[in-house]
């Protein structure tokens, strides 16, 4: 029963932010008329939506359950923090060049959303776009879900993890790169064991993204005139080209970055593993300090016991076909099909 309680609370969220979705174009929207397009372009709207559809269903779907939240927020270290500024830098090229080549096939939401949002301060575009989807997004997925798969491998975990990550973007454009992110924020907090890691990383990550975004929008003037180019080469660069292009330099950095990424991961990966085992040895001592020989006897019971449970869930799981999950897939291909 544990390990369909992330794939229930997805289904919950996606149905939710339906609801919210049909609630905002059914009925709110049309009723601001000329006013709505204003509206749903400010940040500030941007804010309120991350709150509505992923904070606000978690409280609901925890005071439902009566379940209590708790987020792993063991400190990182500095050695850590380093290794997380890194990742998030290295694995940024290899996530633009993805979203470049998704571009040619459908087109890019977030590049149209920054292209409306850039007469807004950079300050706002960074809470909107980078401080509160980190922390909205993290608490959810590398939080709750998160803790909620954690009887699964780690594999498993983090493919589910990072599929739900992909699918809450509906849009099939983010899907691909937010996959793969998704694993990588599951990975760091899975071995730091603190959700600070994914909410950093993740806000280094989009605030990069969002600045990088706001210089060129703001500078596109500048380098959008190929007059000249044209002339001399008598060629038509068209957009097509011009993506084609940064697709190639975007490909080139991921293809050097990229593995400077693994490295660090395995590195990262390494440390951390040996970390918790100098840290779980530690609250051994303690215990056993703390304990006597009979509290520690019902205790390592119980532990056989619970591991014997585990091992039966996840036996079960993999025999059975969570149905929850085959729903959350199904809602999330009828969307798309909707919008």
């Amino acid at each position: 029963m544990e390990t369909k309680r992330g794939s229930a609370f997805m289904l919950f969220l996606l149905l939710f932010y339906l609801g919210f979705l049909l609630l905002m174009w059914g009925i709110v929207i049309p009723a601001l008329g000329d006013d709505a397009r204003q509206i749903i372009s400010s940040p500030w709207f941007l804010i309120f939506q991350q709150l509505a559809v992923l904070v606000l269903p978690l409280l609901i779907w925890t005071i439902i359950r009566k379940e209590k939240l708790k987020f792993q927020s063991q400190p990182l270290g500095k050695t850590n923090l380093i290794m997380i500024i890194f990742l998030s830098f290295f694995f940024q090229p290899l996530m633009m060049f993805i979203s470049g080549l998704s571009s040619f096939i459908m087109p890019n939401p977030v590049a149209n959303m920054l292209d409306t949002m850039v007469v807004h301060p950079l300050w706002l575009l960074i809470l909107a776009i980078a401080v509160t989807p980190a922390i909205c997004e993290e608490l959810v997925f590398r939080g709750y879900i998160q803790d909620s798969h954690k009887h699964l491998t780690v594999k498993k975990s983090a493919l589910i993890n990072g599929l739900f990550f992909a699918i809450i973007h509906l849009n099939l454009h983010q899907f691909f790169y937010a996959f793969a992110m998704g694993i990588v924020f599951f990975i760091m907090v899975y071995y730091t064991r603190s959700i600070l890691a994914g909410i950093i990383s993740h806000f280094i990550i989009n605030a990069s993204q969002v600045s990088l975004g706001n210089a060129a929008s703001r500078m596109i003037d500048s380098f959008a005139d190929y007059t000249a180019v044209e002339a001399v080469y008598d060629i038509e660069i068209s957009e097509s080209l011009e993506l084609l292009m940064a697709i190639g330099v975007l490909g080139f950095i991921a293809l050097i970055a990229t593995p400077c990424a693994l490295v660090v991961l395995k590195s990262f990966i390494k440390h951390n593993k040996n970390r918790n085992a100098e840290i779980d040895g530690l609250n051994d001592e303690i215990l056993t300090l703390a304990q006597n020989e009979t509290e520690i006897e019902y205790t390592v019971v119980e532990n056989e016991i619970e591991v014997k449970t585990n091992e039966t869930e996840n036996k079960g799981f993999r025999k059975r076909v969570d149905p929850y999950f085959i729903a959350v897939i199904a809602l999330f291909l009828l969307i798309i099909f909707l919008l």
